[in-house]
């Protein structure tokens, strides 16, 4: 835990690294979503 909540970086940094942290989770979180089609459209695509 001394690794991922970022301690080794102080007081000051800390806040940032675990909000950065954060956001990485949640951007792998919404692009696996995309990855898996779960919201695709269940229509056919037009043809020309």
């Amino acid at each position: 835990m001394f690794i991922h909540q970022g301690s080794w970086l102080g007081k000051d940094l800390q806040v940032f690294y675990v909000i950065l942290n954060a956001f990485g989770v949640f951007a792998m979180l919404f692009t696996g979503i995309i990855m898996t089609r779960l919201f695709r459209s269940s229509r056919p695509a037009k043809k020309d």
